[in-house]
């Protein structure tokens, strides 16, 4: 329900250009060609890849998959953050999506509230 309702919300709220960097697809500059593919095909095909990025510190692995779901939950969140917005030309699908985020953000209330 959510997940077709925000797909309802991001294509009327797009947002905003170059939100955030998008992983790209396939890389040649994530190989190693340092390395021999017929010792360590891992190393050759990705080696570059993992030189350059890091496990970062609040995580136990790190990769593709991984940086693709950052991805989407940082853009997930701009649409939120934009369908939350008060602005009187939201569409009716974008205004309750954002105001059903807006409420749960709203952690004084919620607290107040006891919840």
């Amino acid at each position: 329900m959510i997940s077709s309702t925000v797909s309802a919300a991001e294509k009327v709220s797009t947002p905003a250009p170059n939100p955030v960097s998008r992983p790209k697809s396939f890389d040649l500059g994530a190989m190693d060609k340092t390395v021999d593919p017929c010792e360590d095909f891992y190393q050759y095909s990705c080696g570059a890849w993992r030189r350059d990025n890091p496990i970062p510190p609040d995580q136990a692995r790190w990769g593709r998959f991984n940086e693709l779901a950052e991805y989407n939950r940082q853009l997930l969140h701009e649409i939120l953050e934009k369908a939350s917005a008060n602005d009187p030309k939201r569409d009716p699908v974008t205004q309750k999506v954002g105001d059903f985020y807006a409420s749960c953000m709203d952690e004084k209330t919620v607290n107040s509230l006891g919840s």
